[in-house]
């Protein structure tokens, strides 16, 4: 069972931030309003926080070196010397839905290997609340996922739980059994796709995600802009930086990783064909 604590499970949020105070203060008072006991942590890897922000949190004060991944991993190892149920992962910029942690609280299983996770919207031009993805479905070896997108507004989301490839790396709520053997992999992917990794490592453990239809997160930024002097100068970073998700290296460590090399070989050449033609428009969009 996960409620060793009394008759309510320990849940440690996980919050990585640099330098987005406003957005990081959005974040907490939506996590605070959800009702429920959560021990948040801001793992700052930037400026000192202004006094007023993270006043009901435990912050964690890394190095500037310390990107995504690492982050995750500093409040994973303070999450278990907190002995904790429950890790919910989020980003300083994730704004959680009301009601959203009471829902992936019904959907999480320690007994059936149950990930939890959120379907993510963000905000038009009007303000109004668009689903952006509910998963992903995998193209199997290509270690590609296709984004879902089952609904369009909260209100049309269906009641059934919904399982699901892989997520994205916010709104998730993990038990933390889900991460014995499993540290995070930052030298491998210091920024992109090592929540892509986690899920794969859990898969293996007979891990599964499903989604809370009645959950919520919003994306506050869709995407960053890495835009680095010219578009054509952009683009070759894109291609060669271990912090952009379609570079070589990332897309050739990801594969060589949870692949056979031969099999490898084969999916990172397809996938980097995909990547930079079909997805050659969405790469520009975010340049």
């Amino acid at each position: 069972m996960l409620l060793h604590h009394l008759f309510m499970p320990l849940i440690v949020a996980i919050i990585p931030t640099y330098n987005e105070p406003e957005y990081l203060q959005r974040c907490l008072e939506s996590l605070e309003s959800q009702g429920l006991p959560i021990h948040l942590v801001i793992v700052n890897a930037g400026d000192p926080l202004p006094f007023s922000v993270g006043a009901n949190a435990q912050v964690v004060e890394v190095g500037s070196e310390c990107y995504w991944t690492a982050c995750v991993q500093k409040g994973l190892d303070l999450a278990r010397s907190l002995h904790a149920d429950l890790v919910l992962l989020s980003n300083a910029d994730t704004v959680f839905l009301p009601g959203t942690v009471q829902a992936l609280l019904s959907t999480v299983s320690l007994e059936s290997r149950k990930i939890a996770c959120s379907p993510a919207y963000c905000r038009n031009t009007m303000g109004d609340l668009g689903l952006q993805y509910h998963g992903q479905s995998s193209w199997g070896f290509l270690l590609y996922g296709k984004l879902l997108r089952g609904w369009n507004r909260t209100e049309e989301s269906p009641p059934e739980e919904i399982r699901v490839d892989l997520t994205g790396g916010q709104g998730v709520l993990i038990p933390i059994q889900a991460f014995d053997g499993i540290e995070m992999d930052t030298k491998r992917f210091p920024q992109y796709a090592s929540d892509h990794d986690l899920w794969l490592m859990m898969a293996k453990r007979g891990w599964s995600l499903w989604v809370a239809p009645a959950a919520g997160i919003v994306n506050e930024r869709t995407f960053n802009r890495n835009r680095r002097g010219s578009l054509l100068g952009t683009l070759f970073w894109r291609m060669r930086s271990e912090f952009a998700p379609e570079s070589i290296p990332i897309m050739w460590r990801l594969r060589s990783k949870h692949l056979t090399i031969p099999i490898a070989v084969f999916s990172f050449l397809i996938s980097f064909a995909l990547r930079w033609t079909l997805g050659l428009p969405n790469i520009i969009k975010r340049s």
